[in-house]
């Protein structure tokens, strides 16, 4: 049998969903979730929007999803799962989020553009 000296470009790409790197990928979720929560309670200071109450239900939603998700990966059980629900759930919640603090003009839209750079950190 002969052995290759060059990578097979057909071979599939090595699995980058590490327990460490899903870790990561927690931690900084909980950091968004934090920044998130500091940035809500500044601009409601501000009196930009009415009700905080949407931005607190989406940090528990969103702080519930990623300690399921934190546990997932310790453990090493139902990780795909949980991840594949948890990075949807996030897009629902912002839009939650966006919707109920003032639409095209809510100071969260930003938030899209955090979810798409935290998810992109998986692959």
């Amino acid at each position: 049998m002969q052995i290759p000296t060059e990578p097979d470009p057909f071979a599939p790409p090595v699995h980058l969903w590490t327990p460490d790197r899903l870790l990561w990928a927690v931690r900084v979720r909980w950091l968004v979730i934090g920044g998130f929560l500091v940035l809500a309670v500044a601009v409601h200071a501000l009196g930009v929007f009415t009700s905080i109450a949407p931005c607190f239900y989406a940090a528990g939603a969103g702080a519930v999803l990623n300690a399921v998700n934190g546990r997932a990966v310790r453990r090493g059980h139902h990780v795909a799962l949980a991840t594949a629900i948890a990075i949807p759930s996030d897009h629902v919640l912002t839009t939650y989020v966006v919707v109920n603090t003032g639409g095209v003009q809510s100071p969260f839209m930003m938030m899209y553009v955090v979810e798409v750079v935290a998810t992109a950190m998986l692959v």
